[in-house]
């Protein structure tokens, strides 16, 4: 078979199936459904063990483990060796399959394909992500630095995105235990060492009315972000080629120094401080680390007058 699909399931019975019918409608029909639930405590497992024929869909039962473990569980049960991803929550336009399988024609040399996708709506309106207007609508090509481009949003998501099964297996998958960013650090792992091709058209539908979001349960603002963590500590062990450097620093300035800010806010000068230095390279933001950072050094009483003030304008 040419692509094999895995679907992580849990507690979505609202949504998985129009997901499985998503899929199972494609234009190109060479592929195997894996759908991994992973503990769920609603109807959603038995809803789709009653919609599978169990030739084209499979599913496989594990002990509640994450997101991140159901759709590493996928890709060991998968037969094929180009592996695409879609959350229980979202769906796929009929050409979406056939899209990833030209890119990967076109683009040999490719171990990571991926399309834009659309955001809907509690209205049912649909919106484009911040990265839409970098590209001509319908571009088919290499993204050069990925780093780059994430530092404005995301081109893919989980549900809009292909991996050759070898280069997930020699990054390590999904990190196992982390509830939110698990998606965009194993992004990062792959772009530092192989290439992504993309087509920038919206082939995807992310769902934001669906049960049980991610991010709106687990999205942790009070603490470092998970991809960003971990890019510091590749960087401090030399594990970024000199190439992406300046834009890794960039691109944890971005997260690191909204942090400080809000460490600076809540009178934890000394925090801010630290986080700060993680990104003392940057250039694009330069003059917002050497003012938080000087801010770093009053005495708590002047901070919170001049933080006050500072709102009074912006008010």
């Amino acid at each position: 078979m040419k692509i094999s699909v895995v679907v992580p399931l849990y507690n979505k019975e609202k949504s998985v199936l129009r997901a499985i019918n998503s899929v199972l409608n494609q234009t190109e029909q060479d592929f195997e459904l894996i759908v991994v639930n992973d503990g769920s405590t609603d109807n959603s497992a038995a809803w789709v063990a009653g919609s599978c024929d169990g030739r084209k869909v499979r599913l496989v039962d594990q002990e509640n483990a994450g997101v991140s473990a159901a759709r590493n569980r996928g890709v060991a049960e998968a037969h094929s060796d180009l592996i695409a991803f879609l959350d229980a929550d979202d769906e796929w336009d009929p050409e979406f399959l056939k899209t990833i399988l030209d890119l990967r024609s076109e683009f040999p040399e490719a171990r990571v394909f991926g399309t834009s996708y659309s955001f809907q709506h509690q209205d049912g309106t649909l919106s484009q992500p911040k990265t839409a207007h970098l590209f001509e609508t319908g571009y088919r090509g290499m993204l050069d630095n990925f780093l780059e481009i994430i530092r404005i949003g995301l081109p893919f998501n989980s549900s809009a995105f292909a991996v050759i099964k070898s280069a997930y297996e020699d990054v390590g998958g999904f990190p196992v235990g982390i509830r939110f960013g698990e998606d965009v650090d194993c992004w990062i792992r792959l772009s530092l060492k192989y290439q992504f091709a993309y087509m920038n058209s919206s082939l995807a539908i992310y769902h934001q009315d669906a049960e049980n979001r991610a991010c709106e349960i687990y999205y942790p603002s009070y603490e470092e972000y998970y991809p960003v963590k971990k890019l510091v500590q590749m960087l401090t062990d030399g594990k970024v080629q000199s190439y992406f450097r300046q834009s890794a620093i960039e691109y944890i300035a971005k997260h690191q120094l909204a942090l400080a800010n809000s460490r600076l806010y809540y009178s934890n000068p000394t925090q801010a401080r630290i986080l700060i230095k993680t990104c003392s390279g940057t250039k694009i933001y330069a003059g917002k680390w050497i003012v938080l950072y000087l801010s770093t050094f009053l005495p708590p009483v002047i901070l919170q007058l001049l933080i006050k003030f500072k709102h009074m304008i912006k008010s």
